[in-house]
């Protein structure tokens, strides 16, 4: 959620608030009252109590949550976040479901990212990468240790890979993620990079480590938002993603079709809606990028990302706040 949060206080700072920016654990006791409080957060019930915690900060609160299914959370839970803060769902899937867990929704304001900072990109970094990992497809995104399911699909991903043919092609499949696969019992297959601890990139880094790529695999599941796409886009790189409520909101790209619709209840309290691909559909993809190119989609993309700079798309949360 950093980034999700960078955005939004530099909205802010530069509409002329000022601005506390601060993790969410460390803002248990409040030195003052402040004019409103926005909390970016996941919305998962562990989480739950550290926002209502908050509710005491600031005459106007702002819950502004995204979530890849349906919070388990009680009557009362839900008439607590009613009560005292605006829902404010980061998707059109974020806010069904939270209607699902009873919450009110007062609005939707999308993740954002900075539109500008991917204009530009080190040439050399991009090099460094391509000496690196020769020609790669990316995929970045967490593994969960908790979950028997790994909601961003990776083990879906790595089926694909052995089914397509880009390995002949001497084309390679970078993971960049916080655990190793091993560690949660995926057979990694051959062809495969895997970066640990997200390779502990700059965000320069990232952004080079993007445009470097043959384009962005996100074949998850669920997303209550997910930026990698949008990032990708805004770079003018290809994007293979999953056919998701979430993805389908914004994402321009080579859809894979969901084959199936199916729940997960998450060890974290939240009804996982999943949406799954089959392996044969995601390597055609990837091939389909490899071996033809999608012009066309990285333009339509491209122009997409525009709208969502942060400039832009978090105007909504200014009707919360009186500004």
């Amino acid at each position: 959620m950093s980034k999700v949060a960078s955005a939004i206080s530099k909205f802010f700072i530069e509409k002329g608030f000022n601005v506390y920016h601060a993790n969410v654990l460390s803002m248990l006791l409040p030195t003052r009252m402040v004019d409103a409080i926005i909390v970016v957060d996941t919305c998962m019930p562990p989480s739950y109590l550290r926002v209502v915690q908050k509710m005491g900060l600031a005459a106007r609160r702002i819950f502004a949550y995204d979530v890849e299914g349906i919070p388990l959370i009680s009557p009362a839970m839900a008439n607590t976040f009613n009560t005292w803060f605006y829902n404010v769902p980061a998707s059109k899937f974020s806010a069904e479901c939270g209607r699902q867990a009873g919450l009110r929704i007062d609005g939707i304001v999308p993740r954002a990212i900075d539109f500008n900072f991917y204009q530009s990109v080190n040439e050399d970094l991009v090099e460094k990468f391509k000496e690196r990992f020769g020609d790669f497809f990316l995929f970045i995104g967490a593994l969960h240790k908790m979950a028997s399911v790994q909601r961003k699909g990776l083990d879906t991903l790595f089926k694909a890979w052995q089914l397509s043919t880009l390995r002949n092609h001497k084309v390679r499949l970078v993971v960049v993620t916080n655990h190793h696969p091993r560690e949660l019992g995926m057979e990694v297959p051959e062809g495969v990079e895997i970066v640990v601890n997200f390779g502990g990139f700059s965000e320069e880094e990232v952004k080079a480590l993007y445009k470097a790529s043959l384009g962005l695999v996100f074949p998850s599941r669920c997303e209550g938002f997910g930026l990698p796409p949008l990032e990708a886009m805004a770079l003018k790189v290809p994007v293979i993603y999953s056919d998701a409520p979430a993805h389908n909101e914004f994402a321009v790209g080579v859809k894979v079709k969901c084959v199936k619709k199916w729940y997960y209840d998450a060890p974290w309290g939240i009804r996982q809606v999943m949406h799954e691909v089959a392996p044969i559909d995601l390597a055609e993809a990837m091939e389909r990028v490899y071996y033809d190119g999608v012009k066309d989609f990285v333009s339509k993309g491209y122009e997409v990302a525009k709208k969502y700079d942060y400039r832009i798309a978090l105007q909504g949360y200014l009707k919360f706040i009186g500004g």
